[in-house]
């Protein structure tokens, strides 16, 4: 067995010991607490909660029903319901424990919640008699608990309440906490990020298509044409790559996006139009756009009208998005000093967005035990393919949402750049033969370690780095891109050396 496997096979043990240390110190804890209180004075109550309809039951460690399913609406009549019963369970004098708990369902559970914890404060203090818990199940231990229960894949409310009574009288379960105000608007301006970030991709592609009506040929990938059809001559378009990332495509793109009009202006009207919006440009790339707005097999001129008009609706459109994006970041910066993400900022390279979008993730306080669930979370834990005799093979899952795979990797890309402990381990990956983004998910492990263990223990991060190798690290990590990428025109700046 290679050293990787081995790692890679201490490593899952290593996970696998700890989540049954976990539910084994959590059953511990509860069985203590409840070791000397008959089975008749403990109440299990769960809540299985929906958008329009919430289902309660009520019974007894016993096993006696105090309460049989019920459905509740999810107004105000619908929890006083819940209320006066969890009210009157509590003040009967008949019970010394009650466990509340059900499964932190999206949005929906949030306003229940809040009035259940400011309402019972008293009984939810540690010394009350009767002492309320109150917990949240994780969604798939009671599926788990469900399939275990009845064997099929059969699921109604009624059942998941069984599973979730059940696994509340196993002591599991983690305490019920919501965001406060703070956490909560970062929150939604992280929302507000996100769908902006969304809106443009979408948009843009938009926009791409549209301009590939407009003008055939203007944009293509030289680099995957010459893979996909060796055989033929190269194009030559306005940009080979990222087009929304090159100044000369964006100012055709928004100020002369018909090639009639390109036809008409000629090369020295497209040199004074580039150099009216501070755009380099000269007679060799003058040329290349003229030549290929000449050499396109372009629709009749009324028609490119039309699609021209709605291509100006496209960019008023990602206009749009770009100013709720910044609205959203600008925001996003004065909020996260007044949230645990402060101490985020504290690695270099790591941005207040950056850190918002962590918090985010992990949630404040966290909805996670330990870093390796929210890697195995956003989809980046690996899993192995075996079909037959053949050889095992190791992928990651993608199970989890994009917009956060995305988030550690760009994360762990910053932070490399800018800070000499995370830039060896992505040196060292990248030697390995891991590639470019192999090296960024091999970073953004360590990096979400690090960020997960700064949020839990409330401490801003401290390494041994001098202060003065940041700046020479950041010259040596433009050296060291420069020639990873062309290394016959940059020469190899060597290995990296801090100062002593």
């Amino acid at each position: 067995m290679s050293k990787r496997k081995d790692k890679r096979r201490r490593f899952h043990n290593q996970q696998k010991e700890q989540r049954q240390l976990l539910n084994e110190r959590r059953q511990r804890e509860f069985i203590a607490r409840v070791a000397n209180i008959p089975p008749d004075r403990i109440l299990y109550w769960p809540l299985d909660i929906g958008k329009n309809v919430h289902w309660m039951r009520a019974e007894t460690g016993s096993g006696r029903i105090i309460h049989a399913p019920k459905a509740l609406t999810t107004d105000y009549a619908g929890y006083l319901y819940g209320k006066q019963h969890l009210d009157g369970w509590l003040t009967s004098g008949q019970f010394d424990l009650v466990v509340m708990g059900h499964e932190p369902t999206g949005i929906y559970h949030e306003t229940w919640c809040r009035h259940l914890l400011y309402d019972f404060a008293p009984y939810l203090a540690d010394g009350a008699h009767p002492q309320l818990l109150y917990r949240f199940l994780n969604p798939y231990q009671v599926k788990l608990e469900r399939l275990k229960l009845i064997q099929r894949s059969r699921k109604n409310d009624q059942i998941d309440l069984w599973a979730m009574s059940n696994l509340l009288q196993q002591g599991q379960g983690s305490p019920a906490v919501l965001p406060d105000p703070n956490n909560a608007l970062l929150t939604q301006y992280i929302f507000f990020d996100r769908q902006a970030t969304h809106a443009l991709k979408a948009i843009r592609i938009d926009e791409l298509r549209q301009f590939d009506r407009i003008w055939p040929g203007a944009i293509v990938n030289v680099k995957r044409f010459k893979q996909a059809h060796p055989d033929l001559p190269l194009p030559r378009p306005i940009v080979e790559t990222k087009p929304f990332e090159r100044d000369t495509f964006r100012v055709l793109l928004e100020h002369c996006p018909d090639p009639y009009r390109v036809r008409e202006l000629g090369r020295a009207g497209i040199i004074a139009l580039l150099h009216e919006h501070d755009v380099r440009c000269g007679p060799v790339t003058a040329q290349r756009i003229l030549d290929c707005a000449t050499r396109a097999l372009l629709s009749p001129r009324e028609v490119v009208a039309v699609y021209v008009h709605g291509l100006e609706q496209l960019r008023a459109d990602e206009a749009h998005w770009l100013t709720r994006q910044t609205w959203a970041e600008q925001h996003l910066e004065e909020r996260v000093a007044a949230t645990p993400a402060r101490h985020l900022l504290t690695i270099r390279g790591l941005s207040a967005p950056w850190a918002a979008r962590y918090l985010d993730l992990v949630g404040a306080p966290p909805v996670f035990d330990w870093p390796d669930q929210v890697w195995a979370c956003v989809g980046f834990d690996l899993i192995e393919k075996q079909s037959g005799d053949s050889t095992k093979t190791y992928g990651i899952s993608h199970r989890g949402d994009p917009f956060h795979r995305q988030t550690l990797v760009w994360m762990a890309n910053l932070v490399a750049g800018h800070h000499p402990t995370f830039g060896q381990v992505f040196m060292a990956a990248e030697a390995r033969g891991l590639g470019v983004w192999g090296a960024a998910i091999h970073t953004a492990h360590k990096l979400n370690r690090v960020c997960f263990r700064l949020l839990a223990e409330d401490r801003p991060y401290v390494d041994d780095t001098r202060a003065e190798d940041f700046t020479r690290w950041r010259t040596y990590w433009i050296a060291y891109r420069q020639h990873h990428r062309d290394p016959k025109q940059f020469d190899d700046p060597g290995s990296w050396k801090p100062s002593r």
